[in-house]
């Protein structure tokens, strides 16, 4: 038999993979594209949209000659005001029985896609699979690596572990198979996406809970260049993403016994994280915000120690 004949017959027996690279900045862009090209599992296709990136964005995508790379470019800025309509885009595109979402300044190992599956083979009922990660700089220097996680746990395990600090993500190490995800509605809507990579994550396990490699197969690229990271900015929009993500997690827990207990841990995790905004934010912004800050259950003493240390660092 000859070497495409057989290629052609493990594909018909190799599940599709769809990775998607929902793209506006060049920076890192071929380089995320050539952590996908370079998987050791070849069955795949690589979605990238461009979502009305004023950069040389086709230039890039130009420069390799893959036919398994699908490129498309959106009228309009999706992702502007919520990056996740640029995720369920790529969502909708998807052929795969598979489907990962890479960051645009996000790397896989060359296992990831081959590692995964090994996931999904074992657990045939799950369809939420993770792996571990590095933090990188812009240089791709390491910062930090994220904590290890039981082979496989339920939604709630990991909603534990994640309302006490002990579980850090972003959205570039998950693979789902995709009807589990289009099942779970894909993406959660939140302003700027603001945790809206962990509420999808709790609404797609909630049905066959968590599996995840103990392996380093993805990274993490903090660059600073993108809307949620700028901490001076999008201050209320931080805000009102965390109360809409509160009341979402709420509804998800409507029947667990820990409900109370996992909400009052995820309401110290938000305090801390919303002052921690308002320390970042704007003098401008605070003053909308202390006039807004019933309707956003923000505490007068917040808000005037962000006055304060706005005034002693500026």
């Amino acid at each position: 038999m000859m070497k495409n004949e057989t290629d052609n017959i493990n594909k018909i027996k190799a599940p599709l993979v769809s990775i998607a690279i929902p793209c506006f900045k060049t920076a890192y862009l071929k380089q995320a594209i050539l952590s996908v090209i370079q998987q050791t599992y070849s069955h795949w296709e690589l979605i990238i949209i461009n979502d009305a990136s004023p950069e040389d964005i086709d230039g890039i995508v130009n420069s390799f000659q893959d036919s398994r790379i699908r490129y498309y470019i959106n009228q309009t800025n999706l992702g502007k005001e919520n990056p996740a309509h640029n995720w369920n885009r790529c969502l909708e595109l998807a052929q795969g029985e598979f489907f990962a979402l890479l960051c645009d300044d996000d790397l896989y190992a060359p296992t990831f896609i081959e590692e995964m599956l090994d996931l999904a083979n074992h657990y045939p009922s799950c369809g939420t699979f993770r792996t571990r990660a590095i933090i990188i700089d812009a240089q791709g220097k390491e910062i930090d690596k994220y904590s290890s996680a039981p082979e496989w746990e339920s939604w709630e395990d990991y909603l534990w572990h994640v309302v006490r600090n002990y579980r850090h993500q972003t959205i570039s190490e998950w693979m789902f198979r995709t009807d589990t995800i289009r099942k779970a509605g894909g993406y959660a809507l939140l302003p700027l996406a603001w945790y809206a990579d962990y509420l999808s994550i709790f609404r797609i396990a909630k049905e066959g809970g968590i599996a995840s490699s103990p392996k380093i197969l993805a990274y993490f690229r903090q660059s600073g260049k993108n809307i949620s990271s700028q901490d001076s900015k999008n201050t209320e929009a931080k805000i009102i993403a965390s109360l809409k993500y509160r009341e979402e997690i709420k509804q998800l827990l409507a029947n667990s016994p820990d409900k109370e207990d996992l909400l009052l841990r995820l309401d110290g995790l938000l305090r801390m994280h919303t002052r921690y905004h308002l320390s970042k934010a704007k003098k401008s912004a605070l003053f909308r915000l202390l006039i807004k800050k019933g309707e956003y259950h923000l505490h007068i003493n917040w808000l005037w120690k962000a006055f304060w240390h706005h005034n002693h660092n500026n």
